[in-house]
């Protein structure tokens, strides 16, 4: 997602409410959990690479020699 997407789509939500990250993967969710919801810091922080997606749809991140940026955000 594009930075100018995620702001189109935060605008349309009350700008008081809070932000945070839900993940599903078993490694970061405790044992008898669905969820764990991640808090976003506010280190923001560009990042040489490039983002696709794999042949199952799964979201990925190639660092080596890209020359394209993107946004890191740290989440607790």
């Amino acid at each position: 997602m594009k930075v100018k997407d995620l702001i189109a789509h935060l605008t349309t939500f009350d700008p008081n409410l809070e932000v945070m990250c839900a993940a599903e993967d078993k490694e970061l969710v405790g044992a008898g959990e669905l969820v764990r919801f991640l808090d976003i810091q506010e280190t923001i922080s560009v990042v040489e690479g490039r983002t696709g997606r794999d042949d199952s749809g799964s979201f990925t991140f190639h660092s080596a020699a890209a020359r394209e940026h993107a946004r890191s955000l740290s989440l607790t």
